[in-house]
Parts: structure tokens; sequence; C-alpha cells
């Protein structure tokens, strides 16, 4: 968002809290502020610090991990369809090592406003991690994981700044030497 109206800044926040299998527990959250630079309405430069806590399941140690990341947005939006095209390089430390990993997602988002039913919406978008570096704390330079969701979004009104959006969320996460893991979610997300 705007900070100021007429503003090239924008701001950024988001945070997440995940739970484990069947909402049993605590394993995630993440608070992630930022700033922007919009260079045009569908083009916006970002950087930012995320703060990480995590439980891996079944260890019960619990670890934070610190991000600096930037990255550039490009929104088009053509008649009722609306895409979000993200690139973002992370720099991360982990309390169980000294080295800094490098981390790059590519993301892209599809969102189709329905006719008959403006408030509502179908989503589609996928995200794709890779290491760019291995580290001491176990990340491996390649591909890491892929999130694909698909899910409907709801806004009561185009004006309205608040949207809803629930569906599937499939997350692949591959694991050199060991055995991959695909987890599949009932992902809820608030947007103000």
């Amino acid at each position: 968002d705007r900070l100021e109206e007429g503003s090239p800044l924008r701001w950024w926040f988001d945070t997440h809290y995940r739970m484990t299998d069947d909402a049993n527990g605590f394993n995630q959250s993440v608070i992630r502020p930022g700033l922007g630079y919009a260079l045009n309405q569908d083009h916006v430069l970002w950087s930012g610090y995320a703060w990480v806590r995590t439980e891996p399941v079944g260890l019960g140690e619990v670890f934070d991990e610190h991000r600096f990341w930037q990255q550039w947005t490009y929104a088009p939006s053509f008649n009722r369809w609306s895409f979000i095209h993200r690139s973002r390089l992370e720099e991360r430390w982990l309390e169980a090592g000294d080295d800094v990993g490098l981390r790059w997602r590519q993301f892209a988002r599809a969102q189709y406003n329905l006719t008959d039913t403006p408030q509502w919406s179908l989503i589609a978008w996928d995200e794709v991690f890779f290491h760019l570096n291995d580290t001491d704390w176990g990340a491996r330079a390649g591909f890491d994981q892929n999130r694909a969701f698909l899910g409907v979004g709801f806004k009561r009104s185009p004006e309205d700044r608040v949207r809803f959006e629930i569906g599937y969320l499939n997350q692949f996460l591959y694991r050199r030497g060991g055995t991959d893991l695909m987890n599949h979610l009932v992902s809820l997300y608030v947007f103000f």
C-alpha cells in the first residue's frame, strides 16, 4: 500500500502462523515487514527483513531464522484477470550455523473475478524455491521446494481493502539423499 497518497513509496507487512498435522500445534511463524518503491503502476522494487520461528515436527527444538529480502513485483490487470509475478532473493541466517544461505523464490499468480458474483474470484498460484549455495546448517544448492495453490477469494466490494482467500495448498519439499515430503494443506489468507 502507499505510505502517502500520490507517493511512490509502499509498505509491506505479512505474518504467518503455521500449524502441524490436523492443526495439533505450532510449527512456524513468520513476521515480514518491508518498504517498496513503485517504478510505475505495475512495477515495484522492495526490500525488507523477516523473522521466522520454527519448531520442526517431532524434534521439539525451536529455532529462529533471520532473513533480509529484496524483490521485484509486476502486477498487471486485464478486464476480469489480474496477475502477480514476484522474484525474491533472500539472505538467511539460522541459529544452527554460521553460513549465510542465499535462496531464490519465483512466484506467479492469476486471479479471475467472476462475472455473475463479482465479490468472488478464482485464484491459482505457484512458487518455486532454489538454494543458491550450500550452508553449514543444511541448505544444499539447487531445487528446494514448490508450493501450488488453488482456491477462491472473497471481497465484499471492489473498493473494500479486506480480501479473504481459502483453498488447497500443495507443498513439495525436496530432500537430497532423504525422503521427499508432500504436504496437503488447507490454507486461509486475510489481506488488508
